[in-house]
């Protein structure tokens, strides 16, 4: 939530040739005022909440880890690596980074609008993939496999959706009632099924199932 505000107050939008703070739309970029904000908050925000912090948490990890006093310490640490492997005890930090960047880039490239939007989710979400299918975190396999299938189902979702939009802001005459509606189904099919995948994975391996 600190870096979805802070990149708010870095973000904006060009109107009539003069760029505006998205956020309030009163405040013109490269003004005192919106460098007092950036400056003052922002920028120190990211870099406190965005960076410090799982920054400090790696470091703080990584030195128990070459001591070999990492399981020891899952009282202090373990919410951040239980239920990951051995090897990949920095996976939840990663996770943190990750969603900051996610958030980050939706936001910055909003004034350039949803295609872009997306355009920029699903080659992040393309780099998540490929990070997660080289790490394979988890202890438990089924867990990699219900990760897996999320971001997949994420990145499908994106994808169908831009070319939902870009078929909505075509011209009448090459835009077609089939194709968004074709889109549509299989945008409602894909996140169904993987609501279905998630609960047989849950009555089949939780603990609460």
């Amino acid at each position: 939530t600190i870096c979805k505000g802070a990149f708010n107050l870095l973000s904006c939008r060009r109107v009539g040739g003069r760029s505006f703070l998205e956020a309030d739309m009163e405040v013109q970029c490269g003004s005192s005022e919106y460098l007092i904000w950036a400056l003052g908050l922002g920028v120190p925000s990211l870099l406190v909440y965005g960076v410090g912090i799982p920054a400090y948490y790696f470091l703080r990890m990584l030195r128990l880890k070459r001591e070999g006093k990492l399981a020891g310490a899952r009282a202090v640490y373990g919410f951040l690596f239980s239920g990951y492997s051995e090897e990949r005890w920095w996976y939840e930090l990663w996770n943190s980074t990750r969603k900051a960047l996610f958030t980050g880039l939706t936001i910055v490239l909003t004034p350039m609008g949803p295609a872009m939007q997306s355009w920029g989710a699903l080659l992040l979400l393309a780099g998540y993939i490929a990070a997660f299918a080289g790490a394979s975190p988890y202890v438990q396999p089924w867990l990699n496999t219900l990760e897996r299938d999320a971001l997949s189902t994420d990145a499908m979702t994106l994808f169908l959706g831009l070319a939902l939009f870009l078929n909505a802001t075509n011209a009448a005459d090459a835009r077609s009632d089939v194709l968004a509606m074709v889109l549509t189904l299989v945008i409602v099919a894909i996140n169904f099924w993987f609501v279905v995948r998630v609960v047989l994975a849950l009555r089949s391996h939780s603990a609460y199932g």
